[in-house]
């Protein structure tokens, strides 16, 4: 029963830790004072951790619509379909986006993306492959490949931690991204530097230049950018990992 209780590792660097971010970005922009505060008890603390906790998890929803289906999927194509040349995300083939999707994605997400995503596996990797699976549905190879990889138990430690990782970035990314759209908003509403409520944030060590909301908004976009950098690593990473283990799996495959 007390397992029960017991927070996995990836709860607390996944979940747990991307609310507590998003307290602390809505304490930071807005002063909401979640945990900027001066008092703390038993029960403040325990409610804080359960709505961290949650808020982690209603997170990764939203994250997972904005950068991994559109960003990632509809703009830039998922890792497998770089990694393997031929193979393709069928469905991208009847569904066209929208022209103010396809002008976003050119002018805001493919400039900032390293070009290392866009490159291939190696050329051994990709011939054992195309040996093994003739099927051009990138879905397809994903679940055929994953299938064999998760029974190498190296290479799927590997697979889960890159996956972690990838989920981790990929909501913090989110978090900075609705901080980044907070300060801009509060910016239009209320551009006249630091606010009165802002003020009891010095008292925390929080240096005055940061209750800017231009600083605020730069700062948050750079890290944006960066956390979204960061899961396309791993994510690609992810997709690598499972194809190379199903490459060199060492029985033949469909």
């Amino acid at each position: 029963m007390d397992s029960l209780l017991v927070f996995s590792s990836f709860d607390l660097v996944a979940y747990l830790m991307v609310g507590l971010a998003l307290f602390m970005i809505l304490d930071l922009v807005l002063s909401f004072g979640f945990l900027f505060r001066t008092k703390w008890n038993t029960g403040s603390v325990t409610a804080i951790v359960i709505f961290a906790y949650l808020l982690g998890h209603l997170i990764a929803i939203p994250s997972r619509a904005v950068f991994e289906t559109w960003a990632e999927q509809s703009c830039l194509g998922t890792p497998l379909t770089h990694l393997v040349p031929g193979v393709k995300d069928i469905k991208d083939a009847v569904e066209s986006p929208s022209a103010m999707s396809s002008l976003t994605c050119e002018t805001a997400v493919r400039p900032i993306v390293r070009h290392e995503y866009f490159e291939p596996a190696s050329q051994d990797v990709v011939a054992r492959i195309a040996a093994k699976s003739h099927s051009e549905d990138a879905k397809i190879l994903y679940n055929t490949a994953f299938a064999i990889a998760r029974h190498d138990p190296n290479s799927y430690e590997r697979i889960d931690i890159f996956q972690r990782l990838s989920i981790l970035f990929r909501n913090m990314a989110f978090v900075s991204l609705v901080a980044f759209l907070l300060a801009l908003l509060k910016q239009g509403v209320l551009p006249f530097g630091i606010r009165l409520a802002d003020r009891h944030l010095l008292f925390y060590g929080v240096q005055s230049w940061m209750l800017n909301d231009w600083v605020q908004a730069t700062i948050f976009l750079g890290a944006t950018i960066g956390l979204f950098d960061r899961y396309l690593f791993f994510h690609r990473l992810f997709a690598l990992e499972v194809i190379s283990a199903f490459a060199y799996a060492p029985i033949p495959i469909f």
